[in-house]
């Protein structure tokens, strides 16, 4: 059915909501009490409880058959007939969901306020579970979401750690390698300096070695020459 469409109750269908005739009963007189003359199909759909949705479409269309709405769209173009006083009117065929074989317009009795009771707190209960059941998936999202962050919040927390232990074991390592490095370059300079130490050491004896050599010869050779 169009959604656009926009139904409005006839006469029969006045009488029938206002309790003048008992031709309805169930949810498709909730149906046809939901026609408003203003709201389009669509809409009264959206704001019809749960259980009505899914064949609030056939409902109309049996209303519709059985002289209870019209297309709001149809009305000027349908002929006025004058019927005459006297002249017999057919009575009214019952609406039948063709697809349930159920009859929708079939004379009962009008409802009890029990009956109306009942299903007005039918009607509270069903909008009352579609209710909490929005907002218990409203909260199953937002503790998903919830989770989710922690769950991030956690692994950022967890890389974070990760990289400050191992920039810390990074810097420990470069620490070890320079201590080691430099106990390597001192003990490479003390073994230098010992060694240009020996070297001098050595030389000033080979230095004073010489020179006593020297001295020995010269007076030798003065204890020669004073001899001839």
């Amino acid at each position: 059915m169009d959604s656009k469409i926009i139904f409005s109750k006839t006469v029969k269908g006045e009488e029938e909501a206002h309790g003048k005739t008992p031709l309805l009963f169930g949810d498709i007189k909730r149906a046809l009490l939901m026609v408003d003359g203003a709201a389009a199909f669509g809409e009264i759909s959206k704001r019809s409880a749960p259980s009505l949705r899914s064949v609030l479409d056939e409902m109309f269309e049996e209303l519709e058959k059985g002289g209870f709405i019209q297309d709001k769209a149809k009305i000027a173009n349908i002929p006025k007939i004058v019927v005459p006083a006297k002249m017999a009117v057919p009575p009214e065929k019952p609406a039948v969901n063709s697809a349930s074989g159920l009859d929708f317009t079939a004379v009962s009795r009008a409802p009890s306020s029990e009956m109306l009771a009942a299903e007005a707190a039918r009607t509270e209960a069903e909008e009352a579970a579609e209710l909490k059941a929005q907002q218990e998936a409203e909260a199953a999202r937002r503790k998903a979401e919830q989770e989710a962050k922690a769950r991030e919040e956690a692994e950022l927390a967890r890389q974070k750690a990760a990289a400050e232990a191992k920039a810390r074991e990074e810097a420990e390592h470069r620490a070890m390698e320079e201590v080691k490095a430099a106990r390597i370059k001192a003990e490479q300079e003390a073994e230098a300096a010992q060694i240009k130490a020996e070297q001098e050491a050595r030389a000033r004896e080979e230095a004073e070695l010489h020179a006593k050599e020297k001295e020995e010869a010269e007076r030798r050779d003065t204890e020669a020459m004073l001899l001839k």
